[in-house]
C-alpha cells in the first residue's frame, strides 16, 4: 500500500507539472507587444502562435477587424490576422490585438518599407527664360562732326557741324529727341539775337541752318535753343560758338611802277632841269645887252 500511495502522489504531482508547464507561457505572455516588418505595398499575415512562445496558439478577438493607426487594414481570421499597409506609404503602422478570451493583448508595430515617412519632395520652381536684348542695327547713324551737347539716352541733345564760324558763314545745327512736331527757337547769346525758329520732325529730330547774323559780334559766343523734350517737358541747350571776322581780300597796288617807268622819269627830270638852267642863262645875256 505505502508505495501505491507514493506513485499516486508521484502521478499527481507530473500532472500539476504539465499543467503549470501550459499555463506559465501563456501567462508570460498576457500583454506583449511584437515589432514585425513588410515591404512597401505587401500584405502581412500574423499567425497567433508567433505571437508568442511555445506555439501557443489561440484565437483572435473579432474587434481586431478595422482600421489601423496610419491608415492601413487588418482582417481578422481567427487564429491568424491579414495586415495590408497603405498605399504607396513607408513608415511605421500600429494595432492593438486580444485572444477571444481577453487574456492575451497587446500591441503590433509594423515597419513599412523603409520605416520613414518619406518627406514630399519640393516642386522645382522654374528659372524665369530672361528676355534677349536686341542687337543694335548694323546700319550706323551718322555722328556730327562738331562737338556734341552730351545727354543721357532718351534725353534732348543738340549738335553743330563747326563751332567756328564767320560772319558771312551759317550755323548748321542737329537737335535730337524733341516732341514730335514742336517748335524750338534758337538765338545767339550775349546779345540775344534770335536766329530763327524750326519745327520736330516726326523722330523729335531738327535739322536746320541759320545765318550768322551781321550785328554779331567777333568773339566767343553761346548757341541757345529752347523747346519742348520728348516728355512735353520744357528744355534748353546750349553750346559754345566763335565768331570770327573773315580777311579783308587783297587790293593789287596800281600805282606801283616798273623799273623802266622808273627809269624814263629820272630822264625826263633830267631834262626839265637842263632846259630850267638854259633859260636861265640866255635870260642873263639878254638883260646884259
Amino acid at each position: 500500500m505505502p508505495t501505491l500511495r507514493l506513485t499516486r502522489t508521484r502521478a499527481t504531482l507530473l500532472a500539476l507539472t504539465a499543467a503549470l508547464a501550459l499555463i506559465l507561457p501563456f501567462q508570460a505572455f498576457a500583454a506583449t507587444d511584437h515589432n514585425l516588418s513588410t515591404p512597401k505595398d505587401v500584405a502581412l499575415t500574423v499567425w497567433s502562435f508567433e505571437l508568442g512562445s511555445d506555439f501557443f496558439m489561440f484565437d483572435f478577438d473579432n474587434p481586431v477587424d478595422g482600421p489601423t493607426a496610419e491608415g492601413g487594414e487588418v482582417v481578422n481570421h481567427w487564429d491568424h490576422l491579414h495586415y495590408y499597409p497603405p498605399t504607396d506609404w513607408d513608415g511605421v503602422d500600429s494595432f492593438t490585438y486580444a485572444s477571444d478570451d481577453g487574456e492575451v493583448t497587446g500591441t503590433i508595430y509594423v515597419t513599412v518599407g523603409t520605416g520613414a515617412t518619406p518627406t514630399p519632395t519640393p516642386t522645382p520652381t522654374p528659372t524665369p527664360t530672361p528676355t534677349p536684348t536686341p542687337s543694335p542695327s548694323d546700319s550706323a547713324t551718322e555722328s556730327p562732326t562738331a562737338t556734341e551737347t552730351p545727354g543721357a539716352p532718351g534725353e534732348p541733345s543738340m549738335s553743330v557741324a563747326d563751332t567756328r564760324v564767320t560772319k558771312d558763314d551759317s550755323i548748321d545745327v542737329r537737335v535730337e529727341n524733341l516732341l514730335p512736331g514742336s517748335e524750338a527757337e534758337f538765338s545767339l547769346h550775349s546779345d540775344p539775337i534770335l536766329l530763327g525758329r524750326a519745327t520736330a520732325d516726326a523722330g523729335g529730330v531738327i535739322e536746320a541752318s541759320f545765318a550768322v547774323p551781321a550785328a554779331a559780334t567777333a568773339g566767343e559766343h553761346t548757341l541757345f535753343v529752347v523747346g519742348l523734350g520728348a516728355a512735353g517737358d520744357e528744355i534748353t541747350l546750349e553750346q559754345s560758338m566763335i565768331v570770327v571776322v573773315p580777311s579783308a581780300p587783297e587790293v593789287p597796288n596800281t600805282a606801283m611802277v616798273t623799273p623802266s617807268q622808273t627809269s624814263a622819269i629820272y630822264l625826263g627830270l633830267l631834262a626839265l632841269v637842263a632846259a630850267i638852267a638854259a633859260a636861265t642863262v640866255l635870260g642873263g645875256r639878254t638883260s646884259r645887252r
